[in-house]
């Protein structure tokens, strides 16, 4: 009796892994999907550094132009918000596996 319990239960732990087997491709479809996005995302990234910096360098020129002192500050500000938009793709690549 409990030999017969002990295979029921192996039984169905075997068949329940068999079953679970079936998405596995669509996994890696997915996963290949997000590749796919995140790399469009990582050129969006790049467009949106450069909007970045060209309205970070207007507005610094303009700043530059009135005669305001304190300019150091804005340029640090504007050219590490674009230095943060640059490297981020990368490290999530890295952070996520995918190449």
């Amino acid at each position: 009796m409990k030999k017969r319990k002990l295979l029921l239960v192996l039984f169905i732990l075997i068949s329940n892994r068999i079953l679970a087997q079936e998405g596995v491709a669509e996994m890696h479809q997915a996963a290949r999907d997000i590749g796919r996005a995140f790399f469009s995302m990582e050129d969006l990234s790049y467009v949106i550094a450069a909007i970045i910096a060209i309205f970070g360098s207007l507005r610094i020129y303009h700043k530059w132009q009135k005669g305001r002192d304190e300019i150091t500050f804005d340029i640090f500000a504007w050219g590490g918000s674009c230095l943060f938009i640059l490297i981020m793709p990368k490290f999530l690549a890295l952070l996520f596996g995918i190449t």
